[in-house]
């Protein structure tokens, strides 16, 4: 089998044998086989992507303390780099945890890729070298059904059918573009903004280049905390990486491209789960406050 950079053996064929299990269950359709894998990745890393949601919360809380210090002790530098290394201690940890999930992620997206390029390859008797003693292996000469919706052949790309070709290449530009799209706005659900939050960390942002220009005129250094830093970079994947992934789609395999947009769009649905639960439990307090106010 051939690997390459973060190839994992033993993820590697975990994910081999489990698509292949879904590929026969689900009627030998492989673009099914890989929205199953897709989605069951998704409810394993379930418990991770609940607390990186909730992980939103506080990185709000963070922010908030954060700007609270640097008022409080804005005549006092020691105090305050004191005060901020200290909340950072407290609070980062957790922000840096939810990183956690999104390098899963990749890991399992790395062996997607190989296991497509190995099935592209070798074909069946590839996975016949590596399939569980409890999944059958496949007879000689068999084909895999790699095609998709009728349209969409997964082993290939836009590049593949040619980009200006839109008779045969539009399939591929539409997969990468729903890919770039729910990878857009999966990344803004995790990273908590609002239109509102968003106007606000855009004040802020004008306010702390107002205070930098201020600075420097005044010739005080201001160094950007690893807060700030972290927090910049968050904004800045959220705008590019679903861009630049978007780019690399065309030319890699259109079942890669199925594979995460099935993952980044079942983080939209898990979030507005996660949201509507929310509703119904602040509905439910609200409630019982009134009721019970309306008792006294």
């Amino acid at each position: 089998m051939d690997g390459g950079f973060l190839f994992v053996a033993p993820l590697f064929e975990l994910v081999f044998n489990s698509l292949v299990f879904l590929y026969r269950i689900l009627g030998e359709d492989m673009g099914l086989a890989l929205i199953a894998v897709a989605l069951l990745s998704r409810i394993v890393v379930y418990p991770l992507t609940v607390k990186q949601l909730k992980n939103v919360d506080k990185n709000k809380e963070f922010q908030k303390k954060y700007e609270d210090v640097k008022s409080k002790y804005k005549n006092n530098k020691d105090k305050q780099a004191k005060e901020l290394a200290k909340l950072q201690g407290e609070y980062l940890p957790g922000q840096l945890s939810g990183c956690f999930t999104i390098i899963l992620q990749l890991l399992l997206l790395i062996q997607i890729n190989y296991v497509i390029r190995n099935l592209l390859k070798y074909g069946a008797e590839g996975f016949n070298t590596l399939a569980y003693g409890f999944i059958d292996k496949f007879p000689a000469g068999y084909q895999f059904n790699l095609h998709f919706l009728g349209v969409l052949n997964l082993g290939e790309s836009a590049r593949d059918q040619g980009l200006t070709n839109f008779a045969d290449s539009w399939p591929y530009l539409a997969i990468a573009g729903f890919l770039v799209l729910t990878q857009y706005f999966s990344m803004k659900i995790l990273s908590g903004l609002t239109k509102d939050q968003k106007k606000e960390e855009e004040k802020k942002r004008e306010l702390a280049k107002k205070k930098k220009t201020k600075n420097k005129k005044a010739g005080e250094e201001d160094v950007p905390s690893f807060g700030e830093v972290f927090q910049d970079t968050n904004r800045q994947m959220m705008m590019f990486f679903p861009l630049i992934l978007g780019f690399f789609s065309l030319n890699y395999p259109s079942g890669l491209s199925l594979y995460f947009a099935t993952t980044s769009l079942f983080v939209i649905i898990q979030q507005g789960i996660l949201k509507r639960d929310k509703i119904i439990e602040n509905l439910k307090k609200k409630y019982f406050v009134e009721k019970n106010n309306g008792r006294k």
